[in-house]
């Protein structure tokens, strides 16, 4: 008699980048490697002031019309574009999807819903930065199944500490999973301090997956591709004086290719690019330059020569520098400072210790999941 299927809640957040959308698709494709049953939770909560929130809306719709660039893009065609493919590539891709409320998942009229699954687990970008109410809190800390079912896997901060008012929900909350882990190793020191327990340091789940496996997924967009191209990839809005820098370090890098700058809602024909064309993309590109974290993880996975540019936002650089730390590559990263990174990047010791920490966090996985 054969065992029935375990069922597995999988909380993450339902991002509008590409990293986002492929880390929910890799640790869901490892949970199924594992025989389980994924169903993907995403939180649909309406924002807390919708007077307020529209009120914004409204004022920067006119200030659009008025001609004001700032704010052009997120009323474009071209943003409804690429939402609209962002979105078609979770319907293909992504398994059982539940888009909820907070207010719904943590009703005590549905826990029962809840109970038919033997485990729930989150891990994402910032699903443990911070929260402003203590819904908030529950949600992102699994609140709404038993304690023995909780699982973290690879949460990720962008922050060195968390704000005052709010400690003292994190340690409650941290206090009823049995296991820890964080993707950055300052992650694990934040936690680590917090808690006073041993942290788990593993891969970002999209690291889980081999280059093949996205091979697997990538399509080729249906705009004109040249043989040979490079990639920007910039997911925080640049000051002009980083735009003036940046644009000298790629045209002295990529000595006359074709810049193909994704995610620049200015570039309408680019910025509609779904993730597996992405993939695509990434896969084929002769360079990349790049601001996001998951910019050099894909880089690094499709043995691509690449920079990687500093973050200006607080605390969010230092994931990136923690990845690259991993494998030698703080090299790679621009500093602002005209010392442009150059030489060809050793892969056969990247995917020495890429395979390394993916034992170790196959493991930790394997381990939450009673998974012998």
């Amino acid at each position: 008699m054969s065992c029935p299927v375990r069922k597995v809640l999988l909380v993450t957040f339902h991002g509008a980048n590409y990293g986002m959308a492929l880390q929910n698709y890799a640790l869901q494709n490892v949970l199924k490697s594992f025989g389980l049953e994924v169903y993907n939770l995403f939180d649909k909560t309406p924002v807390k002031n919708r007077f307020v929130y529209v009120a914004k809306k409204i004022v920067k719709f006119f200030l659009a019309l008025s001609g004001v660039k700032k704010y052009q893009p997120e009323f474009s065609s071209t943003r409804k574009a690429r939402d609209k493919k962002n979105d078609s590539f979770y319907e293909k891709f992504l398994d059982n999807k539940i888009y909820i409320t907070r207010n719904s998942i943590l009703d005590p009229d549905n826990k029962a819903r809840w109970s038919e699954y033997d485990y729930a687990i989150v891990g994402s970008d910032m699903v443990w930065h911070w929260s402003e109410t203590e819904d908030e809190f529950k949600y992102y800390y699994l609140a709404f199944v038993e304690p023995e079912k909780r699982i973290n896997y690879a949460p990720s901060f962008g922050l060195s500490k968390y704000a005052f008012e709010n400690q003292e929900l994190h340690k409650k909350y941290l206090a009823e999973f049995e296991k820890l882990s964080c993707r950055e190793s300052s992650g694990c020191e934040l936690l680590k301090n917090m808690t006073g327990r041993e942290i788990v340091n593993v891969l970002d789940p999209s690291m889980l997956l081999t280059v093949d496996d996205y091979k697997a997924i990538a399509k080729k967009p249906d705009y004109e591709i040249p043989e040979h191209y490079v990639i920007s990839y910039f997911i925080e809005e640049l000051s002009k004086d980083d735009k003036r820098d940046y644009k000298h370090v790629i045209e002295k890098v990529a000595g006359g290719l074709k810049n193909i700058d994704v995610f620049n809602p200015n570039e309408k024909k680019y910025f509609a690019t779904s993730p597996d064309e992405w993939l695509w993309l990434m896969e084929h590109a002769d360079f990349i330059f790049t601001n996001s974290f998951h910019g050099a993880v894909f880089s690094i996975l499709f043995h691509k020569q690449f920079i990687s540019f500093e973050r200006r936002a607080g605390g969010m650089h230092q994931k990136i520098e923690d990845l690259l730390s991993r494998f030698n590559l703080n090299n790679r990263i621009y500093r602002n400072d005209a010392k442009i990174p150059d030489g060809d990047i050793n892969y056969k010791f990247v995917d020495e210790k890429l395979n390394s920490f993916r034992i170790i966090s196959m493991n930790y996985l394997r381990d939450c999941l009673n998974i012998k």
